[in-house]
This record gives structure tokens, sequence and C-alpha cells, in this order.
């Protein structure tokens, strides 16, 4: 209590480490754009959906997992992939929190070499090979949740009559 009797006290820096801090921090930047996308995404599958779910007995359940949610991470997963690539591009601010990532890590082995340059160059390759490998995973989670839906119009079938074959 302020100014009041002592119940118990701890020290803020044990409690809360640079670990703590980096995910608490990274996580509250981030959670609204993903509920904005996740939201989006839901609402992008049409009610036709769920009704036609309803009609065929579905629970709610499994209207959601089995029709909904399959058909919104077509639209989910691009944004959300690009906003995780960027929490990853962002923990280098993790650095200043002391806490030790591949920046910090960088900037203790370039105090100690005064290689400035070439440190942040071999920086800059470990952060492109990760966000490449997460690049290459969230391609491949796209085209897997986007199988069975068209992009383009509708598909033109062969007419035999109009298109010169003889019947």
């Amino acid at each position: 209590m302020p100014f009041g009797p002592e119940f118990a006290s701890w020290d803020a820096n044990e409690v809360i480490t640079p670990v703590t801090a980096a995910v608490i921090g990274l996580s509250l930047v981030e959670s609204a754009y993903m509920a904005e996308i996740i939201r989006g995404g839901l609402l992008g599958v049409e009610q036709g959906q769920r009704d036609a779910a309803r009609a065929m007995g579905f629970t709610p359940g499994q209207t959601f997992f089995r029709v909904v949610l399959p058909q919104a991470m077509r639209v989910i997963i691009p944004p959300g992939g690009s906003q995780f690539i960027s929490v990853l591009k962002g923990t280098a601010l993790v650095s200043v929190i002391a806490m030790s990532d591949l920046l910090h890590s960088v900037q203790v082995v370039y105090n100690r070499t005064y290689e400035i340059v070439p440190m942040l160059i071999v920086a800059c390759l470990w952060y492109l090979a990760v966000v490449t490998l997460f690049t290459v995973g969230q391609r491949w989670l796209e085209r897997h949740f986007s199988r069975g839906h068209t992009t383009g119009g509708l598909t033109r079938r062969p007419n035999r009559m109009t298109d010169g074959a003889s019947a």
C-alpha cells in the first residue's frame, strides 16, 4: 500500500526479466494488428457458408473448424505471415533492453574487434536467411489453404458446337 504498511516487496527487475519485457512489448504492439487481421478473415467468409453448414446439421464448433476457419485462413495467412515477419525483424529492438539477441551479440563482438560494418553485414545476412525461411513457409501455407479456390472468373469449357468441332 502506498505510504502504508508493507505487506510484501520485490525487485521489479527480478519479476520482469528482459525476455519477459521483450515478449510483453512485442505482443502488445502486434496484438491489435493480428486481432484485426483475424477478424477481417473470419468476416470474409460468406454467411451462406455458415447457413449451409447449419442446414447439413453441423454444430457451431464443427461449422467453425470445418467450414469457416479453413476458408478464413486463405485470407488470414498472407497479412498474418507478414506481421510475423515484421515482429521477427522487430526483435532487433530488444537489444536496447540488454537482452541477448542477434543484434546485441553483434554489438558485443564489434565492441571488442572494432569491425563494425562487417559484423553488421553478418547480422543482416542472418536476418535475411531467417526471414527468407519464414517467407518460404508462409508461401507454402498460402498455397495449402488456397487449394480449390479459383482466383479468376468462370472457367470456360470447350463447346463442340461453337468451337468448330464436328459432332
